[in-house]
């Protein structure tokens, strides 16, 4: 490892990221194939978000070590940042494929399939790198995650009490604590779990958004909204989804779907006049939701124009 290579690591774990990139350009400049250097670029770039920079890293990486599962794991990881989901389970089959015994990769295989919408596939996957790892905590947060879809809440919150017990300072296990709260209705624990993961990574977007949720939800309209909308969702899953061929079914599912449509976003804009739901916020949900409330208030006076002129 060269001197360059072992400051950049140590800027990296600091993410001092900008500084990182001109160590390993140095070393780069001494030793233009250290593939060590090209991965830890690509993974400077990518928290930099210059993603076709960390692409090209990652596969100037995997050109020189075809053979280094940990070059293909990292190359799933920022083609599951930028959504594409299908190269970066090919990528991370790869590299379970050189390393069957991974069981970072399998945590990261299970994140994907979760994203993919399949939670079933998701539970699978953590399982088998349990059974190889049993306190791989990608592993413990991907089986927990995937119980919590499924419904499963109570097995779920014994798994994150377990997974917070070996890790207390994991953000993605407060995370997902907060989010089975929110699904329990304890609206004070999921605020705390999700206040915690961004108090320990305040860029975690997952948290944010539960938070948002959580503040939100506060409010028991908004409580039996988000019920009509997982009534809603459980309309098109499974045998259920044959209902929608009857005309009133169909038309009760898009009166739910129009009743969440409009009321998220008016509550969005009550939270943004709050402080701390201002703080939360980003600006473009807030523009985005006044935007949708703007609308629905000019369609309703539009129909109450007439009736009142008419009345007079």
């Amino acid at each position: 490892m060269s001197n360059q290579f072992e400051r950049a690591r140590l800027l990296f774990e600091q993410r001092r990221f900008d500084l990182a990139v001109k160590e390993l350009h140095q070393g780069l400049a001494i030793d233009p194939d250290d593939a060590s250097c090209h991965r830890l670029l690509a993974l400077c770039f990518a928290q930099l978000n210059q993603e076709k920079d960390a692409i090209a890293q990652i596969d100037r990486a995997i050109a020189l070590e075809p053979n280094h599962g940990g070059a293909h794991y990292i190359k799933a990881g920022i083609l599951r940042d930028q959504g594409n989901l299908k190269a970066a389970k090919s990528s991370v089959l790869e590299a379970l494929r050189l390393d069957p015994e991974d069981t970072d990769s399998y945590a990261r295989l299970a994140a994907i399939q979760f994203d993919q919408k399949k939670p079933k596939e998701a539970l699978i996957t953590a399982e088998k790198g349990l059974q190889i790892d049993p306190e791989n905590i990608g592993c413990m947060n991907l089986r927990v995650l995937s119980l919590t879809e499924l419904g499963q809440l109570s097995q779920a919150e014994e798994e994150v009490t377990a997974s917070l017990g070996i890790a207390p300072e994991n953000h993605f296990a407060h995370a997902v604590r907060g989010w089975i709260a929110f699904r329990q209705h304890r609206m004070s624990i999921a605020l705390e779990s999700f206040q915690t993961a961004l108090r320990l990574k305040p860029d975690l977007e997952w948290a944010r958004q539960g938070l948002v949720e959580a503040l939100k939800a506060q409010n028991g309209i908004y409580r039996f909204v988000l019920s009509v909308d997982r009534f809603r969702v459980g309309m098109v899953r499974g045998p259920w989804m044959a209902l929608l061929l009857i005309p009133q079914f169909r038309a009760l599912y898009w009166l739910l779907l129009l009743i969440v449509v409009v009321v998220r976003p008016f509550f969005t804009v009550l939270l943004s006049f709050d402080a701390y739901g201002k703080m939360v916020l980003t600006s473009k949900e807030i523009n985005r939701s006044r935007v949708v409330v703007g609308i629905v208030l000019a369609i309703v006076l539009m129909f109450l124009l007439p009736i009142l002129v008419r009345s007079r």
